[in-house]
């Protein structure tokens, strides 16, 4: 019953927060509470009902985060008023087009091959000192458990540059992609495609079902702020088969989470639905769990929150090795539930309930700042703006807050900057390659 109540009331809070906003599909507010609704839907699936204090604490979570992303908006709209753009989707195919050289695209295509083929050779490596051999999922999916076991087990610093660079790579190839969904239509690109689908398969190398997730939901944010006025997208103006292409990439990235486990060596003995429903639905059961027995306060500060920030202090020396904190599996009525926890567990762990709601509220302070950024974009201009990028890699793992402390571990951390640089390293080759096309253009200009 309480998961109907949550549901009910989230369903409220998503609507209200959409009306007052800017009505976008892919703003703060909508990508951090949909999920957590769509997990408390769960309840009409499975038989998990979870307690008053966990219905309390995400309700609560869900209204502190909308009231700061609304007041952002309002402030943000005040400083710097939104200008007449003419978006992308109205505009001719060459002035909204990107342009990639074929070789830029060969290029990258090689960067990833590569990086792949390196990254794997070094998780090989680094199984065999535990033990650990196979095939390609058992050495993806024995490094992926190995990594959160042992201390010692954890890639070598080319190998880690290569998987957040080529990361930084998979979100730049997702915005050009869209744009030449967009532009083009079905006379896209085929070799952007294919440097979108390499780059970001190449998340798999790293036996983490979510981290495929990113490029794919990074996608879909692109593709609706591409086909937007200023971050709200407009129906009436887009191709009538985009109505059936965006539940299907909806589709895609719900069967790209379920497929994913089979990439990295997973057994599942559930259909698909069953499995996608344990997968959404477990994290809000396993915090109502520990809720009821008593999260354990961390040792260190930001332990929980920000736990992919602790090997390199742990490198560092500056705090014990011990400082790492691995997070239980739970098993509720038969099922393996995972250990996943949403992201209040970390929160409260971390910094307690009052700290939690702080932490809820920088997230939206945040991410509302870079999206109203972003809305503001010329997207006519030929290059890729940098903005949109970030945006698309923050609002994924805001998405996944449902199911982990995504957003703060996946931001304060050296992974992220290099991840940054993979999205300058595109940015700075296709305004290359835009300089050399205008150059030739005026070459071309000159001798008629």
């Amino acid at each position: 019953m309480n998961t109907v109540i949550l549901a009910i009331f989230l369903a409220a809070v998503l609507v209200i927060g959409f009306l007052f906003s800017e009505k976008s599909l892919v703003s703060p507010l909508v990508l951090f509470v949909l999920p957590f609704l769509l997990a408390a839907l769960e309840s009409f699936y499975y038989p998990w009902d979870i307690s008053t204090q966990t219905v309390e604490i995400v309700a609560a979570g869900a209204v502190v985060f909308v009231v700061f992303a609304l007041v952002t908006q309002r402030v943000y709209a005040y400083v710097r008023p939104i200008p007449a753009i003419p978006h992308a989707k109205d505009q001719s195919d060459e002035q909204g087009s990107i342009h990639f050289s074929i070789w830029a695209y060969y290029l990258f295509a090689a960067i990833v091959v590569f990086s792949i083929a390196y990254i794997y050779h070094d998780e090989e490596s680094v199984d065999a000192t535990v033990g650990i051999t196979g095939n390609f999922s058992a050495i993806t999916s024995g490094f992926n458990v190995a990594n959160k076991i042992w201390d010692t087990v954890h890639l070598n610093q080319l190998a880690s540059f290569l998987y957040n660079f080529v990361n930084g790579l998979s979100y730049a190839f997702a915005y050009i992609f869209a744009k030449e969904i967009v532009t083009h239509k079905w006379h896209f690109s085929w070799w952007a495609l294919l440097d979108f689908l390499l780059s970001a398969f190449a998340s798999v190398i790293s036996g983490s079902r979510t981290a495929v997730l990113g490029p794919v939901i990074g996608f879909l944010i692109c593709l609706a702020l591409l086909y937007s006025e200023n971050g709200r997208f407009v129906f009436a103006r887009s191709k009538a088969r985009t109505y059936f292409a965006i539940p299907l990439f909806i589709v895609l990235a719900l069967w790209i989470g379920y497929a994913s486990a089979f990439w990295v060596g997973r057994t599942i003995q559930k259909s698909p639905l069953d499995y996608i429903s344990v997968y959404t639905g477990a994290p809000l059961k396993n915090l109502s769990i520990w809720l009821n027995e008593g999260i354990p306060r961390n040792a260190y500060f930001g332990q929980y929150t920000f736990s992919y920030l602790y090997p390199t202090l742990i490198k560092a020396g500056l705090v014990p090795p011990t400082a790492t904190a691995p997070l239980p599996f739970i098993h509720f009525d038969g099922y393996n539930t995972g250990n996943v926890y949403t992201t209040y567990y970390a929160f409260i762990a971390d910094f307690g309930y009052l700290g939690a709601f702080a932490a809820v509220a920088l997230m939206a302070v945040l991410t509302q700042l870079v999206f109203e950024h972003t809305r503001r974009i010329d997207f006519k201009q030929q290059t890729i703006p940098l903005t949109i990028l970030i945006y698309s890699y923050l609002g994924f793992n805001l998405f996944m807050s449902f199911f982990s402390s995504n957003f703060y571990q996946n931001v304060v951390f050296l992974g992220f900057l290099k991840t940054i640089i993979g999205m300058l390293t595109v940015i700075l080759v296709q305004k290359l390659c835009v300089k050399k096309t205008s150059a030739g253009s005026a070459a071309l200009a000159t001798n008629e």
